[in-house]
């Protein structure tokens, strides 16, 4: 494997071979194939499972079986910040269904906005470097939501310097908005 998640690195203290009987081949139910079952499958009766899912290099790695649920999300809970953006956590019950995964909470953090009668979201980057987002929208003759530009940035003069750039250049805009990483408003340039 050539990416070894820096998740496992830091929890584990090591880096895990492609024999290490802990990091099994993954995906959706899909991709795991005959691995399925010792991921979400031969759960202890009365445990829940916490399974390190990481997109890059298709792969599943159990990190621990728990006796309640409450125990399972503490510890998702200790290292869910610890994650790279390929990466999430996710707890199964003694049945193999799934009851959390820690990117429902990355999917929750969209922002969401009202574009012609049409709900438009976009989401930050993982990382926490860039605090602003210009958005550009774009809607029809009839006032329907047609396109979006995005872009994102650290410095909100940067941020400010490329909205008025984006409503000179686009004439055919309908709204550029300048919005934090919480959804707040910081400027409209409509």
């Amino acid at each position: 494997f050539s990416h070894i998640s820096s998740f496992l690195v830091r929890k584990m203290g090591k880096e895990n071979s492609p024999e290490d009987d802990l990091l099994k081949r993954k995906g959706v139910d899909a991709v795991l194939g005959m691995g399925w079952e010792n991921v979400r499958g031969n759960i202890p009766k009365g445990k829940f499972r916490v399974v390190l899912v990481d997109m890059f290099d298709h792969t599943a790695t159990v990190m621990e079986d728990f006796d309640s649920e409450e125990e399972a999300r503490e510890y998702v809970e200790d290292y869910a910040e610890d994650l790279d953006e390929w990466e999430s956590l996710v707890i199964y019950d003694d049945q193999g269904n799934l009851l959390y995964d820690t990117d429902w909470d990355k999917e929750n953090k969209g922002i969401k906005f009202d574009v012609g009668g049409e709900e438009v979201e976009i989401q930050f980057p993982g990382n926490d470097k860039e605090n602003y987002a210009v958005v550009t929208f774009f809607i029809d003759e009839e006032g329907n939501f047609e396109d979006l530009l995005f872009e994102v940035f650290e410095d909100i003069e940067d941020a400010k310097s490329y909205a008025r750039e984006a409503r000179e250049k686009y004439r055919d805009v309908w709204k550029v908005v300048i919005v934090d990483r919480e959804g707040k408003e910081v400027l409209d340039l409509s």
